[in-house]
């Protein structure tokens, strides 16, 4: 999960909370988190852009609320960026950060991924064949579940044999076989 999803998701998780949370609670109670560190870097995150305040407890973690509701002795990052200089230093690389974050989710976002079929291995003796793809008849003829069968065996065959006859030829059109699987069970 990329990390603008992962603190929009437990942004509006705080928002439908009215007291106290720990980074242990966030990670409890969202099931698509998987990584602690990624929910308490996502706290820390949101605290630093404001929409978080905090403080720290008695065992030495901090607490957490919606900045909207905080009580009493919750520090906000404004009020922490005042007293401390090295706050704001913080400040400016987490928004640098972020500006390169946004920057590579959209190039991923406008990245056009190549099909099995643009990167196939050896495709010379398919294109002799009046423009016909034989995988395409056999896709043709096939329910959704056999034709993906029969891209597994197609794997299974030439990883099987590729010590013995094609080697890295062989490799690659596992791949391949590989690549449109994928592509199969992306599109079911």
């Amino acid at each position: 999960m990329k990390s603008n999803e992962l603190a929009d998701l437990i942004l509006e998780w705080a928002k439908n909370r009215n007291g106290q949370f720990m980074t242990a609670d966030v990670f409890r109670e969202i099931d698509e988190i998987f990584d602690v560190k990624d929910a308490s870097d996502s706290l820390r995150f949101m605290y630093k852009k404001g929409l978080l305040a905090r403080k720290l407890s008695d065992n030495g973690k901090f607490l957490y609320c919606n900045t909207k509701h905080a009580p009493k002795g919750f520090e906000r990052f404004k009020d922490a960026a005042i007293k401390e200089p090295a706050i704001k230093r913080d400040v400016a690389i987490v928004e640098e950060k972020q500006e390169i974050i946004k920057d590579e989710d959209e190039m991923r976002a406008n990245k056009v991924e190549e099909t099995a079929d643009q990167i196939k291995v050896n495709n010379d003796y398919d294109k002799n064949q009046a423009g016909i793809q034989p995988l395409s008849v056999i896709e043709s003829l096939m329910s959704p579940d056999q034709f993906k069968g029969f891209l597994r065996g197609s794997v299974i065959k030439y990883i099987a044999r590729c010590d013995k006859k094609g080697g890295l030829e062989d490799l690659k059109k596992a791949r391949h076989y590989l690549d449109k699987l994928i592509e199969a069970c992306a599109n079911t």
